[in-house]
């Protein structure tokens, strides 16, 4: 199962690769939004490649273990299984996935960090600091971010934000990324994975046994 799982993954990213640099790398320099090099970019790809493949190993070795167990109830069992993995991606990516590719630090300037914790705390992401991350080394773009669930919800501003937007127009990107945190994230968020999968999963069983008939 891990070294089909590899193959194909690696197979996807093999067929993709030129509309990815087109995509990502050619066309993001022509519009001036991409800053890295092509060596710093493809050393990044593939971290990013490496990410994939290690969770997907992990992920379809404990699916297929469950698949042997529970012939009948298998896509009752794979759905919760998907959940779980899920809930730890969301877990441990700003901690331990995030740092990969981007440096994160306390922001330093409390006329901006104390103004984005109180847009937080109204809206139930009670966090105490706020990370400033280094996305000019990748892109001239202005953004920022609140990623994680539980202990690990982390809100980060990249640098361009913070060098060339105003305090009003810094809370207004914050504000958009709160919004995407607080209606798509965490709890609602595997809700409607757990059923987008199980109904997926069901639908494959049904379409199978059909097709075996």
């Amino acid at each position: 199962v891990a070294c089909y799982s590899v193959l194909y993954l690696l197979l996807v990213y093999v067929l993709s690769f030129p509309l990815n640099v087109y995509e990502h790398f050619f066309r993001e320099h022509q519009y001036g939004f991409a800053t890295q090099s092509f060596p710093e970019w493809f050393r990044e790809q593939l971290i990013a490649l490496a990410v994939t493949l290690i969770g997907a190993v992990m992920f379809f070795i404990v699916l297929y273990a469950v698949f042997h167990r529970a012939p009948k109830t298998w896509w009752v069992w794979g759905t919760a299984v998907a959940v779980v993995f899920s809930f730890f991606l969301l877990f441990i990516a700003p901690v331990f996935i995030g740092p990969l590719f981007n440096t994160y630090k306390p922001l330093t300037k409390p006329e901006i960090s104390v103004a984005i914790l109180t847009m937080g705390r109204a809206n139930q992401i009670p966090r105490k600091q706020v990370f400033e991350v280094d996305a000019s080394r990748h892109t001239t773009r202005v953004s920022a971010n609140v990623s994680g669930i539980l202990g690990t919800t982390r809100i980060a501003l990249n640098d361009n934000l913070l060098k060339q937007c105003t305090l009003s127009e810094i809370r207004a990107v914050m504000a958009h990324e709160m919004g995407h945190y607080v209606l798509n994230h965490g709890a609602k968020l595997l809700t409607y994975l757990s059923i987008f999968v199980l109904v997926g999963f069901a639908l494959t069983r049904i379409l199978f046994d059909a097709a075996v008939r």
